[in-house]
C-alpha cells in the first residue's frame, strides 16, 4: 500500500494519513511514558513484560513492524524498527523514525545496526552454539550488482546446522542495510573451499566490492551520458493480461539503454537503485492504460525525456509495448519534483490516457503516484 506518495486530493488517502499519523504519535507517547520502565530492564535492574508493550503500542501502527532493543558502546540506549522482509513497509518505518523523540541517551533505526567481531561471535555462538572462528566464506559480484555470497564450516556440517549462524553472522557483521540492499545468494557450500575466508573478514570484503562496482558507475548524471548509450531490444512472451496485477507481465517487446538495470529489474531478485547509480537517482516507469502503439510511445517518450532533461530533473531509458498497457522507463533525480512535470506531458501529449508512475526498487514496491487520465488506483494495487 501506498505512504510516500499519498494523494492528498483523495478524502480516503488523507483520512489513511491522519490515522496513520495518530498511531505513530500514540506509539512515541507511549514510549516516552515508559521509557524509565524500558531503560531500567536495559539495565538488568527491572523485569518488565517488553514483547507485550511493543504489541500494543509499536505493533499496532502495522504487526509486521519489528523491533530489537539494546544499547552502544557509549552507553547509550538503543531501539531498531525494522520491516525485515516486508520491505513495501521501509517508507512507514522512515516516517516513525523520523518522528522520534530527540533523546540524548537514545539513538533510534529503521536498520539493525553493524556489530563488531567480538560481540558478534558472542552472539552467534550463544544462539546457535557455532563459533564464529570456524565459519568461512566467499563472495562475488554478479551481474545484478548483487554480491552472493558462500558460506563454509571448517568441519563438515549439515546445511540446516548452519543456516541460522551464517545468516545471523552476516547480518550483525555488515548490518541489515547493507544485506537488504546488496546482497543476493546466500548458501551453504562445503565444497571447492580452497579461496574462503574467516567470516570477521566479510566486512571488508563486501565494502571492497560495492566500493569497486561503484566505480563502474557514470560520474555524470545519466541525464548527461543518456543519448550516448546503446539501445538493447528484447521480447518477452506475456503471461497474462496484466488488468489486475502491479507486474508488467503483458510486455511483448522493450527496449533500454540500460541494459543491465533492466535485466536486474526483471530478474525477480528484489531490486535497489543504489547498485546502478551514485547520485540517487531512482529508476522507475510509466505504466499507461490502453497505450500499446509503439510509435505514440516513442513520440510520449521523447517529449518526457526533453522535459526532464531541460530541467535537470532525469531522462527516460526506454519503453516497453505490453498487451494491454505502454511502458516508458525513467531515471529521476528528484522524484517529488518530476511528478508535476510528468503529468503536465502526459496531458499534453497524451490526453485521457490513464497512467501511472510505479517504482522497480523493493522499498517503493507498493508506491504509486496517478500521472495521466482521471485519477484511479493502479492494477493489483491497494486504495486507502
Amino acid at each position: 500500500m501506498a505512504w510516500k506518495f499519498l494523494d492528498s486530493a483523495k478524502p480516503a488517502s488523507e483520512r489513511y494519513r491522519g490515522e496513520m499519523k495518530h498511531s505513530i504519535d500514540a506509539w512515541w507517547a507511549h514510549f516516552q511514558n515508559k521509557r524509565k520502565n524500558i531503560e531500567s530492564m536495559l539495565d538488568g535492574k527491572t523485569k518488565w513484560d517488553l514483547e507485550e508493550f511493543m504489541a500494543e503500542s509499536l505493533q499496532s501502527i502495522d504487526e509486521s513492524l519489528m523491533w530489537e532493543f539494546g544499547t552502544e558502546l557509549d552507553n547509550k540506549y538503543q531501539l531498531v524498527i525494522t520491516p525485515e522482509t516486508e520491505r513495501y513497509l521501509r517508507p512507514l518505518v522512515e516516517s516513525i523514525i523520523e518522528s522520534a523523540p530527540k533523546i540524548s541517551t537514545w539513538s533510534f533505526f529503521g536498520y539493525r545496526q553493524p556489530h563488531g567481531t567480538e560481540e558478534t561471535a558472542e552472539i552467534v555462538v550463544e544462539q546457535t552454539g557455532i563459533k564464529l572462528a570456524d565459519l568461512r566464506f566467499d563472495a562475488r559480484m554478479d551481474e545484478e550488482h548483487l554480491i552472493d555470497v558462500r558460506f563454509a564450516h571448517v568441519q563438515p556440517k549439515s546445511k540446516e546446522s548452519l543456516a541460522d549462524a551464517v545468516f545471523m553472522a552476516s547480518e550483525y557483521l555488515i548490518g541489515e542495510e547493507i544485506l537488504d540492499r546488496w546482497i543476493g545468494d546466500m548458501e551453504i557450500d562445503a565444497e571447492n573451499t580452497t579461496d574462503f575466508k574467516p567470516l570477521s573478514e566479510l566486512p571488508n570484503k563486501i565494502a571492497s566490492l560495492i566500493a569497486q562496482t561503484q566505480a563502474t558507475m557514470p560520474e555524470q548524471h545519466l541525464y548527461n551520458v543518456r543519448d550516448s548509450l546503446a539501445v538493447t531490444a528484447f521480447t518477452a512472451e506475456p503471461t497474462e493480461e496484466d488488468d489486475d496485477t502491479t507486474e508488467r507481465f503483458d510486455m511483448v517487446s522493450a527496449q533500454t539503454r540500460l541494459k543491465q538495470v533492466w535485466q536486474a529489474a526483471h530478474s525477480g531478485s528484489p531490486f535497489d537503485s543504489c547498485r546502478f547509480s551514485k547520485h540517487g537517482e531512482k529508476f522507475c516507469y510509466l505504466k499507461l492504460q490502453g497505450l500499446t502503439d509503439s510509435a505514440k510511445i516513442d513520440s510520449l517518450e521523447s517529449a518526457i525525456n526533453k522535459a526532464l532533461g531541460e530541467k535537470k530533473l532525469g531522462c527516460t531509458t526506454g519503453s516497453a509495448v505490453g498487451k494491454g498497457h505502454g511502458y516508458i522507463d525513467l531515471c529521476l533525480q528528484d522524484v517529488q519534483q518530476a511528478i508535476p512535470l510528468l503529468r503536465k506531458v502526459c496531458e499534453t501529449e497524451a490526453k485521457s490516457t490513464r497512467g501511472w508512475l510505479q517504482f522497480f526498487d523493493a522499498d517503493w514496491a507498493s508506491e504509486w503516484v496517478a500521472i495521466g487520465g482521471e485519477a484511479s488506483t493502479p492494477p493489483g494495487m491497494i486504495e486507502h
